[in-house]
């Protein structure tokens, strides 16, 4: 939506635009004398930068500049408007100039954030790193550099939280160990194989593990396990696997079943001969008793009492359970049998046309059946697809 460029804002504390001019820019903030933040999409209409506001409150700005190469000068001339600037993040086209880092110590000596994006082709891109690797930039600011695929850019440690097999640092950059990228990151995903690397990942919170094939004790070299929260299993894992896993992940709670599961690999899947019930049937003895919360595929559709018998003794402290089922009378069978349960949410597409037709007109009347059914009581949401549903199991007088 357009400002209205006549409407004061003498007030005004946080302001953010899209595609303006510097010009257009420059008239909004004259109304804007207390601005703190302002966020900003600049499209430049002139060959150079002319902006003269002095914006005295203002500590944060976010700016990007489209389809314009900036220069250093451009950009020293603008920021002397923001006298008390102590965030900045800018992301635009640029001169060589712009790329010292010698020049951006002297700018951002009293800046708490600095963070930017410049595309541009680099030639002597370690020339250019190494105005980045000062006392200023790696021991006061802590501030990291990295060039890649023509863009020169700050990187947060926390840049890179959630990776795959295909990871890679940047190959130039200031940082200098590679052990800082894998330090950060919480989450790994294992689509196809292990990743290749000589580094450890020491704090991954959540792993996602899609592939058939795993050496679980190669797993355990590259991952440190112990720290896993939750868990993405592939059906396809042996059960001696399985039991090293868990056995190795102390802090484990959340676990989900084939969750990575595409309609291409689902395909496969069935068209091996495999089913759900194949792999209940194989952890059979085993007890996850750490588990609260269990995600199972929509693709796996809860049909029939013997597998919510075995789900029920094979995670006995379930508190959240994300299932899908073939019949609503399921819904009550599964509440019922969960002792600990607090919430579930039903995944109905893959109910039978009629049953499908009649949740869809006349929701009312099922929720009215499952609540003189059930042995507790509850609040719900539902749509076109999904009943999520919040339990308070009843207590028993004879339990007390």
């Amino acid at each position: 939506m357009t400002i209205p460029l006549s409407l004061p804002f003498a007030n005004l504390r946080y302001l953010k635009l899209l595609r303006y001019s510097f010009d257009q820019l420059k008239t909004i903030c004259l109304t804007t004398p207390q601005l703190k933040t302002l966020n900003v999409t600049v499209i430049h209409q002139t060959s150079k930068i002319e902006f003269q506001c002095q914006l005295n409150y203002l500590t944060r700005l976010v700016l990007q500049i489209d389809d314009f190469r900036v220069s250093m000068n451009e950009i020293e001339k603008f920021l002397i408007n923001f006298p008390r600037l102590k965030h900045l993040e800018l992301c635009t086209k640029s001169h060589i100039d712009l790329t010292n880092g010698h020049q951006w110590a002297l700018l951002a000596k009293h800046w708490i954030t600095l963070k930017f994006i410049f595309i541009i082709t680099l030639h002597s891109i370690e020339k250019i790193l190494d105005t980045f690797r000062t006392s200023f930039w790696i021991k006061e600011k802590h501030w990291f550099v990295a060039y890649d695929n023509n863009y020169l850019y700050t990187i947060p440690c926390s840049m890179y939280k959630h990776v795959d097999e295909f990871f890679q640092p940047p190959e130039y950059t200031t940082i200098l160990k590679n052990a800082t990228f894998y330090d950060n990151v919480k989450k790994l995903t294992l689509n196809y194989n292990l990743i290749d690397t000589c580094h450890r990942f020491m704090n991954i919170t959540t792993l996602e593990i899609g592939c058939k094939y795993i050496s679980v004790e190669i797993l355990s070299a590259i991952v440190n396990l112990i720290g896993v929260k939750n868990l993405t299993l592939n059906t396809s894992m042996n059960k001696s696997n399985i039991k090293y896993l868990f056995n190795n992940m102390p802090h484990l709670q959340n676990l989900s079943i084939d969750t990575l599961m595409t309609e291409i690999t689902y395909e496969h899947f069935q068209n091996s001969g495999r089913n759900f019930s194949d792999f209940l049937q194989k952890i059979k003895g085993l007890q996850f008793e750490q588990i609260r919360t269990l995600t199972i595929s929509e693709y796996h559709i809860i049909n029939d009492s013997y597998t919510i018998h075995q789900l029920c003794h094979l995670f006995p402290y379930i508190e959240r359970l994300h299932v899908s089922i073939g019949r609503l009378n399921y819904i009550i069978q599964l509440i019922n049998s969960f002792k600990y349960l607090s919430s579930i949410s039903f995944t109905l597409k893959y109910l039978s046309n009629d049953e499908k037709e009649f949740y869809i007109l006349k929701p009312e009347l099922i929720i009215g059946r499952i609540r003189s059914l059930l042995m507790s009581t509850f609040a719900y949401q539902l749509n076109d697809s999904c009943l999520h549903m919040w339990i308070k199991k009843e207590v028993s007088i004879e339990n007390i």
